[in-house]
């Protein structure tokens, strides 16, 4: 869920850009709406995975049911639908978070606000969250995590370069991409174990029935 609304306000960021879907609003009014959404889909996040942590740290829990698991996702999806919208009413209608977009004082501004803070301290305790709660032992966890030490990077390492275009800011942008590239990876190794423990199962199962095949016909 917290991943679905982080990529939802992110791509409202996209399409808030001036110019770019949005002209009928004035510059500096586009500029806030785009900067209050970096904000919100950056605290997003590592909200999501703390909420996963504190999950984690309550299981095992018996399985729900087929019918109760279709619910749940439902109304996660309809959870999530409610909340980018009431985010985008609201910075719509009171476009006063995040930092403005604007070459050359962005992450400036955002350091002086205290949004680079919050949003480190924030990720630092997902991550302590997630470390202690759940020890990183399975792929999906470690995942989580990898992701958020990534954007807490991406933070660091943006605001660090005080300027948009400046060698800082285009670092931020490669270790986002980097990162990415990491998690991908990250993903297909996953799926080809379980591909390669699916395809060793199964050819058990063939020579399982095959001597088995092969003692009744002896008998």
């Amino acid at each position: 869920a917290g991943t679905l609304y982080a990529a939802a306000i992110h791509l409202l960021q996209l399409l808030s850009m001036p110019d770019l879907f949005i002209s009928s609003l004035p510059f500096d009014q586009a500029l806030a709406i785009a900067g209050a959404l970096w904000f919100f889909w950056h605290v997003g996040l590592p909200l999501s995975a703390i909420g996963f942590a504190c999950a984690e740290r309550s299981a095992p829990r018996p399985p729900c049911a087929a019918n109760q698991t279709r619910i749940l996702v439902w109304s996660m999806r309809a959870t999530v639908i409610a909340l980018v919208a009431v985010t985008a009413v609201l910075i719509t209608l009171a476009p006063w978070g995040g930092p403005h977009l604007v070459p050359g004082s962005a992450s400036r501004a955002a350091g002086k606000m205290g949004i680079g803070s919050f949003l480190t301290a924030e990720s630092l305790v997902a991550l302590l969250l997630l470390w202690r709660w759940t020890g990183f032992k399975t792929s999906l966890q470690l995942f989580i995590g990898l992701s958020i030490m990534m954007l807490m990077l991406d933070e660091v390492q943006t605001l660090a370069g005080g300027v948009r275009g400046s060698v800082g800011w285009y670092a931020g942008r490669i270790e986002a991409l980097a990162a990415a590239g990491c998690l991908l990876m990250l993903c297909l190794g996953e799926i080809g174990r379980l591909y390669r423990r699916v395809t060793l199962a199964t050819e058990g199962l063939l020579v399982a029935e095959w001597s088995f095949e092969t003692e009744v016909v002896r008998r």
